[in-house]
């Protein structure tokens, strides 16, 4: 349950002021943007049942406005891939299973992200704001891994290189 005191530790792992906007959700094309806050984010993280020192990526993954389950005719999945010194902090997951919810940081960081799209948006609500077709069992938990640098092909870049990134 996310109680204050819960909320407040999972507070501690950012410098970002509880009532900071970090983004805003649009449910679909037509419908308004809900914003959401760091303290949102925090507590849908404690519902997930994520560490504090997962909440960085889990800002992050907020910060970037996207949601973990879209309206489709087709099944979908949300991914985030993460690279860099937070892959060994997190323990982050790059290798076999790197995809299923084997890896506890990958999955609680995944849960909350997910939460997050569904509760920061006025929940999924079929025919209203949640307009798929298709139900798909991946969308209620998004992959969330680390990129094998070090197995990558002779040649092959980084994603964050390709992106652009140093």
């Amino acid at each position: 349950m996310p109680t204050e005191e819960r909320v407040a530790a999972m507070l501690k792992g950012t410098k970002h002021r509880p009532d900071e906007i970090v983004g805003k959700i649009r449910v679909t094309g037509t419908r308004e943007a809900w914003e959401y806050t760091v303290e949102t984010v925090a507590i849908n993280a404690v519902m997930a049942g994520a560490k504090p020192e997962y909440f960085p990526a889990i800002l992050a993954l907020a910060a970037s406005q996207t949601r973990t389950y879209g309206s489709t005719t087709s099944s979908s999945a949300a991914m985030a891939v993460f690279n860099g010194q937070i892959v060994n902090e997190l323990d982050l997951n790059s290798s076999t299973g790197a995809l299923g919810l084997y890896n506890n940081a990958g999955a609680l960081i995944g849960r909350a992200w997910s939460l997050l799209s569904m509760n920061a948006t006025g929940g999924s609500v079929p025919g209203h704001t949640y307009e798929g077709v298709q139900g798909n069992p991946m969308s209620d938990v998004p992959a969330v891994f680390a990129e094998n640098v070090a197995g990558l092909p002779p040649g092959w870049k980084p994603l964050h290189v390709q992106k652009g990134f140093h």
